[in-house]
Parts: structure tokens; sequence; C-alpha cells
């Protein structure tokens, strides 16, 4: 990764923290000759305190107001995780003040636009469905914030194996 990519991505991220928004840039080089429409991908992580571990999901925003679908498992390691879908996730309005890092671009056609906030776990879109097709941690004596980061990574590399995402 270039200095550049790393200003942008840590402006990005700041930007985020300070603003609630997140500011969408024109697509990357190999999208600009196509007329597919993308949006950027967000890693999110969500650090309650330096006593807690951290929280993972993955965020996709909307074109017109930013907010957009929270992907992400939901429990704790004693009694197991399920997935949860936040629809008009909002991060200006989450007190939890997360984290984003843009990890790739996805086609527009693959995320469907929620007309209302809604919490589910049905997958309404091809998103929704690659993550819901990953099993989430059950219960078990180890921490979950290990469990909760590889459950990321392999949703990361399912959307990969599907073309939905560049491969990083």
């Amino acid at each position: 990764m270039d200095s550049t990519s790393a200003e942008q991505d840590a402006h990005t991220s700041i930007e985020v923290l300070e603003t609630g928004h997140c500011t969408h840039t024109s697509d990357p080089a190999p999208h600009e000759t196509s007329h597919t429409a993308y949006r950027t991908l967000y890693l999110v992580s969500f650090i309650p305190s330096r006593l807690f571990p951290a929280h993972w999901a993955m965020w996709v925003p909307d074109q017109i107001d930013n907010k957009g679908s929270l992907i992400s498992v939901q429990g704790d390691p004693g009694t197991g995780f399920v997935h949860e879908i936040l629809r008009n996730y909002d991060p200006k309005e989450d007190e939890r003040r997360p984290w984003f890092k843009a990890i790739g671009e996805i086609e527009e056609r693959l995320v469907q636009e929620p007309s209302e906030a809604t919490r589910g776990v049905q997958g309404r879109s091809a998103l929704e469905k690659v993550a819901l097709s990953i099993p989430a941690p059950e219960k078990s004596l180890r921490s979950g914030s290990h469990k909760n980061k590889t459950a990321t990574i392999v949703f990361q590399s399912q959307m990969e194996s599907e073309s939905m995402i560049p491969r990083s």
C-alpha cells in the first residue's frame, strides 16, 4: 500500500469518527470504464474499552445518506452467537464510535437499499445471504474476539470467492 492510500484510509477513518459520515470517492481504476455502480465495503471495529475485546462487523453505506447495512454476529462465548443485520444503520448515531477501514468495492446490485430501519436475520440481498451462509461462532470456553475476527475474515474470503469483491 502506498503512502497516498494509507493517508486516504486514515482520513476516511478519522472523518467517519469525527463526523459520522463516510465520503464516497470515485470508483477505482478497473471500474472506471464500466457502467456498473459500486459501493465501498467497510470493516468496522467497535472497541468498548481496553478491558473488553473488539467487536467486528461489515458495513455498506447507502449512496445517499451514509446509512447502510451493518452485518455482524451478536452474543457471547458462553451462549454462542447469532447473525444480525442492521439495515439503515447510521454510524453518527452510534455512541460506541466505531472505527472504519475500507476493504473493497462491491457491485451495487449485490446490496439492497433498505426502505426502513430493520434488524433481522433473514438475508435480503446477495451480500446478506453470503454473510448468513457462514456459521456464527458456537458457544465455547475460549474468547469470542478471536472467533468474531475469524468469521469476518471468512466472510471477506467468501465474497472474494464468489467474485463479489476483488481478491485482496
